[in-house]
């Protein structure tokens, strides 16, 4: 698995995603709560908080995505899935502690995949004038379901991804599965990080190549 690295983002070029961080995956009475220890969510949910609270505190834009579903969607109706995050429901709503400041853009996202038949890619383009010089960090999860989607989605339109591996959820098996494919020397431009180990400045670092940490 490739290192943790710390990260020294520029300001001015990046941007924090937070994704389904909301009560039915996160919150004790959450469908998908049940299959995951109380005391890992609550961490994660910390860790998102720290990230945020310091990048709003300097201006970095913030989106939230935001799935949800009418529950008519071919993955309840057809193959058997879990029905959640119904539109308009408790356990769709982001939770309290990581609520969308007024400044902060809100994604909803109706399939798994978030840049799918979203807004995502065009709120994307005006926010990062160039993604070879920026950092895209992701939080949330499911580390196997939407954020890895979202990983490889801003992968392949050309930024640099950070993962705060404090920052995500998701069961052991799917943790260790897509940390691993994160690994792979093909994502070149995806990182590991912690929440603790990311810092925003424009400042250069001497272990620092431009914006991006050298490897």
């Amino acid at each position: 698995m490739k290192d943790v690295h710390p990260i020294y983002a520029n300001p001015a070029n990046s941007i924090l995603v937070v994704i389904n961080m909301q009560n039915g995956f996160c919150k004790p009475g959450g469908i998908i709560h049940q299959d995951r220890p109380v005391q890992e969510m609550a961490q994660v949910i910390i860790a998102v908080k720290t990230l945020t609270q310091k990048a709003r505190a300097i201006g970095i834009p913030i989106v939230h995505i935001q799935p949800l579903r009418s529950l008519e969607e071919p993955e309840f109706t057809v193959y058997g899935a879990k029905t959640i995050l119904k539109a308009g429901s408790w356990g769709a709503e982001i939770v309290e502690d990581l609520k969308p400041h007024e400044r902060n853009v809100v994604v909803s996202a109706w399939w798994q995949d978030p840049f799918y038949k979203s807004k995502l890619n065009h709120i994307v383009e005006g926010l990062v004038e160039d993604p070879t010089t920026s950092h895209a960090i992701l939080m949330g999860g499911d580390i196997v379901g939407a954020l890895y989607l979202t990983a490889m989605g801003f992968y392949l339109r050309n930024h640099w991804v950070v993962v705060p591996t404090d920052a995500i959820y998701g069961d052991q098996e799917g943790y260790e599965f897509a940390l691993n494919q994160f690994s792979k020397s093909s994502l070149p431009n995806i990182f590991l990080s912690r929440s603790d180990l990311i810092e925003f400045s424009n400042v250069p670092k001497p272990e620092i190549r431009g914006l991006v940490p050298n490897t």
